[in-house]
């Protein structure tokens, strides 16, 4: 019984500081046709993986807190190094209930480069809040991903209300993408948020992104966070003092997008 997590991209490993890939490797006797229970949980950075003989009840399990141990999203492998095959006879995901705010996003809800992920901005924000919170965040994710997880993913954890971060990671994908996002919220009875873009090294690129929330009703835009994240607040030129590299917030950064839950105090009714 073997978990191994391996990082050998660079941009990965760095984005893992002060985490020590885990290996770990635990004896356990499988018996032939005998049904096994094989168990992943998951919450915020802390993975437990445990399986247990459904005739004996003997169970083993091992448990990690890490960034290297698997991001949001990540994909998770199983196999044998000996032996038949392995048959699975079910499989079933189970997601946290009653859930009130979830916030979606890429690698600046995720966290990437935050050294301390207790320190990621709505991390500061959820003792505030009502309710369950949870996240659904991945680097790199655009507005397409986000449509194509929506009824697979966003749409089954039934929140009242998504707050949205999303963007920075387009490229060429059309402003059409948020009316899309918008009506998938609105037939689902889920309150939409869509966010201000934290501020980054290319102003004009900021802007243009802002400027496709155009196309949002006020009363469904989100926080400010163009204005906690630039200089002087004008809502355009990065703080550089905030960011680790002039795209990724760092842990003054989310503080200051956190306080714009104060700031901007009519969004989460």
């Amino acid at each position: 019984f073997k978990v191994l997590t391996e990082y050998s991209s660079p941009d990965i490993t760095f984005t893992c500081l002060n985490v020590n890939v885990v290996l770990v490797e635990k004896s356990f006797n499988f018996i032939n046709g005998r049904e096994y229970c094989v168990e992943l949980k998951y919450y915020k950075t802390k993975h437990t993986l445990s399986i247990s003989d459904m005739i004996s009840a003997e169970k083993t399990e091992l448990s990690f807190d890490g960034w290297a141990g698997g991001r949001q999203q990540q994909q998770y492998s199983f196999w044998v190094n000996s032996g038949g095959q392995v048959q699975i006879l079910d499989f079933e995901l189970f997601v946290v209930d009653n859930v009130e705010n979830l916030f979606v996003g890429d690698s600046i809800t995720e966290g990437v480069m935050v050294v301390d992920k207790t320190k990621r901005w709505w991390e500061l924000m959820t003792p505030y809040l009502k309710g369950v919170t949870a996240v659904s965040a991945r680097g790199g994710h655009t507005t397409g991903d986000v449509l194509a997880k929506f009824d697979n993913e966003l749409k089954l954890l039934n929140p009242k209300r998504i707050i949205f971060l999303i963007g920075i990671n387009n490229g060429g994908s059309p402003s059409s993408h948020f009316t899309d996002i918008l009506n998938k919220c609105l037939d689902n009875n889920i309150q939409p948020i869509f966010c201000y873009h934290t501020a980054f090294n290319n102003g004009s690129h900021l802007s243009t992104l802002n400027n496709m929330l155009s196309v949002i009703p006020t009363q469904y835009l989100g926080f400010r966070f163009d204005l906690a994240t630039s200089t002087n607040n004008d809502g355009i030129n990065a703080e550089q003092s905030l960011f680790y590299d002039g795209l990724h917030p760092i842990e003054s950064g989310c503080a200051e997008m956190a306080k714009r839950l104060f700031a901007d105090v009519d969004i989460l009714k």
